[in-house]
């Protein structure tokens, strides 16, 4: 039967072919959709996996750029039992380098406490080291710095040059290439300059990195921690911008007029006085009788993945409105296929039930032809959407990362199969109810 339906479907290339085109496009899409999410996704794994010890960072926020905690908790947590090191880190966003605004893909400067780091057993950046050297004591004070060697790629640097990091000259140390889209970002320097140079609160820190005694579990150094800072307070991370929405204030409008009004050269109408003044925000309730709040988030890897699992819920069903609006497409191009040429074969199927073909063999027939072509578009969808994204990432290798595994391969062409069998499916149903004659004479 598989060998009738493919002469079939070879004796109408032309229409085979667009239906076949038509699958194998919608596939290849779906496939280099859900790659951004996969790449997305093994990146963070190769990330956090190079992560053994714990972060600690504001509670609520994302990332360690968006974290502030107090300064002065450095030697609280270093004093806890099972704490053998503690990282003080400081993250800013690299605005300007060498005179080139920085968009995309982003660059961060991370000052750090350079002898903490050294110490650590398992320093990411440091083993990472593809030329000079890493940052040691005597860089403590200066503007010496390890930088990323696709960050020296892109302006042409190498050890020993200088780089121009928003405005400061700073001397290239070292150079280091972990293989991650995400921590192959960072520009490295001493945490006291790092304040200078960005005029960073010398109160507050983005985050703490603490790596554990070997054999300290990190559940209980986690529970040790918080016992230690059990008497801190910190405020939970808020999106200042977000927080704006639905809080009196100036409106976009008022907005837009200042900005156009200033752009003329004319003198921005000033906002109207309130009646009354604004309400306060109400105090933050207290805990509840037996409950204490957490002063601060200590991340694991696993927490890390999920925290980021969570950011990328949105993109996931956006990926998935996008892929099925193109399955969709194909669909209905596999039945358009099929109709037209089951009406074109009404003669022939009338034949074939008036010789004894039964409706199961027309449904057989139809739905093989289908199936057929939703294999075969499947396949040729997932290659071309694999060629696809590996082109793409050795074309821009620091701005995207795309991966299509064979998880992701194997999916779309069962999902192609099953969607090609059932693009058949109506076509087949309408000719396997036809009678003979009535077939005959109609075609």
């Amino acid at each position: 039967m598989f060998g009738f339906a493919f002469r079939n479907l070879l004796s109408r290339p032309a229409r085979s072919a667009l239906a076949l085109a038509g699958l194998t496009v919608a596939i290849a899409g779906m496939v280099g959709l859900f790659g951004v999410k996969g790449g997305l996704e093994a990146a963070a794994q190769d990330a956090f996996g190079k992560v053994d010890g714990l972060t600690a960072i504001q509670p609520g926020a994302p990332v360690p750029l968006l974290s502030r905690l107090p300064a002065n908790w450095e030697s609280k947590i270093a004093a806890v039992s099972g704490v053998q090191t503690v990282v003080t880190d400081v993250w800013n966003r690299a605005n300007v380098i060498e005179g080139e605004t920085v968009v995309s893909p982003p660059r961060f400067l991370l000052g750090t406490s350079i002898v903490e780091r050294g110490e650590l057993r398992n320093g990411v950046y440091r083993e990472a080291l593809t030329a000079g050297r890493f940052l040691n004591q005597s860089d403590v004070g200066t503007t010496n710095v390890y930088v990323a060697a696709p960050i020296l790629e892109e302006h042409g640097k190498r050890v020993g040059d200088t780089l121009t990091i928003d405005g400061i000259e700073c001397k290239i140390v070292g150079a280091y290439e972990v293989g991650s889209l995400f921590l192959d970002a960072a520009i490295l320097m001493d945490l006291s300059t790092m304040r200078q140079v960005t005029r960073f609160d010398p109160n507050t820190v983005s985050n703490y990195y603490i790596e554990g005694d070997p054999g300290v579990a990190p559940a209980e150094l986690k529970a040790r921690i918080l016992d230690a800072l059990r008497d801190e307070r910190t405020t939970d991370w808020r999106p200042s911008s977000l927080a704006l929405i639905g809080q009196e204030g100036p409106s976009f409008s008022s907005l837009f007029d200042s900005l156009d009004a200033a752009v003329r050269g004319e003198r921005p109408p000033a906002p109207p006085t309130p009646a009354e003044p604004a309400p306060q925000p109400a105090a933050e309730p207290s805990p509840a009788d037996g409950e204490r709040r957490d002063p601060v988030e200590l991340r694991t890897m696993d927490e890390w993945l999920e925290q980021f699992d969570s950011f990328t819920a949105d993109l996931d069903l956006f990926l998935q409105i996008l892929g099925a609006t193109g399955v969709l497409i194909a669909v209905f191009g596999v039945v358009n296929t099929m109709l037209m040429s089951v009406s074109e074969r009404i003669i022939e199927f009338g034949i074939l039930k008036a010789n004894g073909w039964g409706k199961r063999d027309v449904l057989q027939l139809i739905c093989s032809e289908s199936l057929i072509l939703g294999v075969i578009g499947g396949v040729l969808g997932a290659a071309v959407g694999w060629a696809a994204t590996e082109i793409l990432n050795a074309t821009f290798p620091d701005r995207l990362n795309l991966y299509a595994g064979p998880g992701l391969l194997s999916f779309a062409v069962v999902f192609s199969t099953v969607v090609g069998t059932l693009g058949g499916l109506y076509p087949a149903l309408w000719a396997m109810r036809m009678q003979p004659m009535d077939a005959i004479r109609r075609g």
